[in-house]
């Protein structure tokens, strides 16, 4: 198989892959509490752990995903979620040794 094509299926998947809101939010928020479950099973607590929310659209599926993250955020210790306005913002940031300031 030659890599023009597998690249275009790459594409054509990837393109699909963007087209689902669902699918997006579910391969983003999902991992989060599969962080908390395999951290609790093997003894350690996790705590304080850095959660950055870029929201470029403020659409409804975003206000859903910051309210409810927002909601995890308040009732347990186990991230904290500091909400950034751009990629930018956040990389400036990153690059200082992540330092939330």
């Amino acid at each position: 198989m030659s890599t023009q094509r597998i690249l275009a299926i790459v594409e054509r998947e990837m393109r699909k892959y963007l087209r689902s809101p669902v699918l997006v939010l579910l391969t983003t928020v999902l991992p989060l509490p599969q962080l908390v479950i395999l951290g609790n099973s093997f003894g350690g607590k996790i705590q304080g752990a850095r959660i950055a929310l870029i929201d470029c659209g403020n659409g409804p599926e975003a206000r859903r995903v910051r309210e409810s993250l927002q909601s995890v955020e308040y009732d347990a210790t186990t991230f904290e979620l500091i909400s950034y306005a751009s990629e930018k913002q956040v990389e400036r940031i990153c690059g200082r040794g992540g330092s939330t300031a």
